[in-house]
């Protein structure tokens, strides 16, 4: 707060003056406020004390008799309040929109090979093929005719010589084909240093038999010695 004096009045200590000042304010100030406080007043009060009594009224210009003080209106800036409770937690917002797609990832390695899966089941027996185009086939041995096709016959009129029969089929318009049956052979079944030759004749007629019949000779060979003998074998016209 600040004082001024005015004339040649007196000097009153300024203690004095303020505790007056304190005193009018106390008791006087809520009529003050209200009677003279404007809504865009200044921060600082200023008033008229008398120099005598130390009253006050409120004024911008003061008598000769009286001092002008002033006082402000805002006090000091109070300490820093405590940090208040953290509030409630807030509701969740809304979902937001799915973004777009990200691009696609590089390829991966190749993993390691997998196990081998359990064998599966034998399947369904397929259906019989057609019937092949052999006109006709056997297997014999001697004169015994075996896992025949067509009507089949055979002559053996000398050791290692077959004359075979096939009703339909003529031996001057067809050939045929032979060739040693293993469990039949003169081999014993692979006998070391003995192998069978079978042989088809297509000269009609020849080692006696009849044209109507297909000539088929049959030999062994035991190191270096070579003969005739009864060798089992499978017979084909194609």
């Amino acid at each position: 707060m600040s004082g001024k004096e005015m004339g040649t009045s007196p000097k009153r200590p300024m203690r004095y003056v303020l505790g007056v000042a304190l005193a009018f304010t106390l008791v006087a100030a809520p009529s003050l406020a209200m009677a003279t406080v404007q809504p865009h007043a200044t921060t600082t009060f200023k008033a008229c004390a008398n120099k005598k009594t130390g009253a006050l009224r409120q004024a911008t210009k003061c008598a000769a008799t009286e001092r002008a003080v002033s006082w402000a209106v805002q006090g000091p800036k109070g300490a820093t309040g405590a940090k208040g409770a953290t509030g409630a937690t807030g509701a969740s917002g809304a979902t937001g929109t799915t973004g777009d797609p990200g691009p696609a990832g590089a390829t991966g390695a190749t993993g390691p090979e997998g196990a081998s899966g359990p064998t599966g089941p034998v399947g369904p027996a397929g259906p019989i093929g057609p019937a092949g185009s052999a006109r006709a086939y056997a297997v014999i041995l001697g004169t015994n005719v075996s896992h025949a096709h067509g009507d089949i016959t055979v002559r053996n009129p000398a050791v290692g010589e077959y004359c075979v029969l096939v009703t339909g089929i003529d031996p001057t318009q067809s050939l045929a084909m032979v060739a040693p049956e293993f469990g039949h052979d003169a081999t014993g079944a692979g006998t070391p240093g003995i192998r069978t030759f079978v042989e088809y004749d297509a000269n009609s007629g020849g080692f006696g038999c009849n044209t109507n019949e297909f000539a088929v000779i049959s030999y062994s060979e035991n190191g270096t010695t070579m003969s005739l003998a009864n060798v089992g074998f499978t017979f084909l016209v194609p």
